[in-house]
């Protein structure tokens, strides 16, 4: 380059300049799952509020025990609602990490480093969003199930890049007055940790059945794209 600033590794890679914008760490809070009256097939879920598409959120459970996964996505104002689905009635406490670029901790001391807009790309006081592994695919939502080892005593979070999955209907005619029992179904990957590891699973998050005096048309979609970061965030 000819102006700038940049650090590289051993192998000439670019670490920092003045270009990338890293992403520090803004807050940690938990929220606590509930049960939604109007629709008892959701079962347990939490809602978390994004402000804008550069805010990026990762999720950890506190028991090991239980696991999560995101069914919705929808725009709220100028931002966006993640809904999260627990894995069963039991209320969850969940760790929600958030990072933004441009975040300064404020510290008397340290290293910034600002791009030619004036704009805070890097503050040495302030954790940055480290990401551990990035785990994608296209073909098959089913293909990251399992445990992905990394480092022992380190916390991992994940977070997730979309919504992926399958989702079906089933129909059945029971007479009666010419019923039809109406089965909806969905199902996608969910998340829990343990010692350095994750996991994915693949399980319902929605189940639904209800009664027509017609027969309705099934149906049987696959969203096969996943995306997935894993974070560190041990210490934070």
């Amino acid at each position: 380059m000819a102006i700038g600033f940049q650090v590289l590794n051993d192998d000439r890679s670019v670490l920092l300049d003045q270009n990338f914008k890293t992403y520090g760490f803004v807050s940690k809070t938990t929220q606590v799952s509930t049960a939604t009256s109007s629709n008892p097939a959701w079962g347990q879920y939490l809602d978390v509020w994004i402000p804008d598409a550069e805010e990026i959120v990762a999720v950890r459970a506190q028991n090991e025990a239980h696991s999560v996964c995101l069914a919705n996505v929808s725009r709220s104002g100028g931002g966006y609602i993640q809904r999260y689905v627990t894995d069963g009635s039991t209320i969850v406490n969940l760790d929600v990490y958030r990072f933004r670029p441009g975040v300064s901790a404020g510290g008397a001391f340290g290293m910034q480093i600002f791009n030619d807009h004036g704009e805070l790309v890097y503050d040495a006081t302030t954790p940055q969003l480290i990401v551990r592994d990035v785990l994608v695919g296209t073909d098959n939502f089913e293909a990251v199930v399992g445990d992905h080892n990394y480092e022992t005593g380190k916390k991992y979070a994940v977070v997730f890049g979309g919504r992926c999955g399958r989702s079906w209907r089933t129909t059945q005619f029971t007479g009666g007055g010419g019923n039809f029992r109406i089965n909806e179904y969905a199902s996608t990957n969910f998340f829990t940790h343990g010692p350095g590891k994750i996991n994915f699973k693949v399980k319902y998050y929605y189940y639904y059945r209800y009664t027509k005096q017609h027969q309705v048309k099934e149906f049987n979609y696959r969203a096969e794209a996943y995306s997935y970061l894993v974070v560190d965030v041990s210490g934070i």
